[in-house]
């Protein structure tokens, strides 16, 4: 897929995506399931950082928060399945990540349908896992560090678009 961007590439896109916007971050995840909790992570250090993230368990789940703020832009950032090493951090946008293969949608509902509902451009910030570890237990060390990495990035354009 040539829209998502790992590697490093992937804070040059956001950058460029979100630069000078009102966004929000939406972060889906379970916390008892691995690497699932990638977003669940990502909201914490949100927190920590004083930002408000969204937290879901499924991206539908986000809309009716969504609609109150208002926001120019959404990031979901969830675990994806993707044919990269564990921890990558990869963007893609709604259209895009419809495109690929279901394995990366974020829990069965299109991002797609999310940008259709809010009429804002939705991004989606994946953190790449492997299936395996996709259960009870605790995340991955590579998964909690691209959690804290993303969470970074994602608070200084926050504070910037403000």
């Amino acid at each position: 897929m040539e829209d998502n961007v790992g590697s490093q590439g992937w804070r040059d896109k956001l950058a460029r995506t979100l630069a000078g916007r009102r966004f929000t971050v939406v972060c889906l995840g379970s916390p008892e399931l691995g690497d699932d909790a990638a977003g669940i992570l990502v909201a914490e250090e949100l927190r920590r950082r004083g930002l408000d993230p969204v937290e879901a368990a499924v991206l539908l789940d986000a809309v009716g928060p969504l609609k109150r703020r208002r926001s120019e832009a959404v990031v979901v950032v969830d675990a994806v399945l993707a044919e990269a090493p564990p921890g990558t951090i990869l963007v893609y946008d709604a259209e895009s990540l419809d495109a690929s293969s279901p394995l990366a949608s974020t829990h069965r509902a299109p991002p797609s349908l999310l940008q259709r509902i809010l009429g804002v451009p939705v991004y989606v910030a994946g953190i790449a896992v492997e299936a395996r570890r996709l259960a009870p237990g605790p995340p991955s060390p590579r998964v909690r560090d691209a959690a804290r990495k993303l969470a970074a990035l994602l608070a200084g354009l926050s504070r910037a678009g403000r």
